[in-house]
């Protein structure tokens, strides 16, 4: 699956991450909304590929096993 992260530019630097976006339009939107209103300097819109396998199980079951 494709998924996309922003990653934003701002005075005090640049961090990626924050929400996943499932479509360019949704991170396209999010990103003209933070410059819009002055939150960053700049964003720029990453692709990311994300995978349907999972690096861990987490259940109230089991205990936590890592996959990979």
């Amino acid at each position: 699956m494709r998924a996309f992260l922003l990653e934003v530019v701002t005075s005090a630097g640049a961090r990626k991450g924050g929400r996943t976006y499932w479509t360019e339009q949704a991170a396209r939107r999010d990103a003209e909304r933070l410059v819009r209103t002055g939150k960053a300097a700049q964003v720029r819109i990453l692709p990311v590929n994300v995978s349907d396998r999972p690096c861990a199980d987490i259940s109230t079951e089991s205990e936590v096993r890592h996959d990979g």
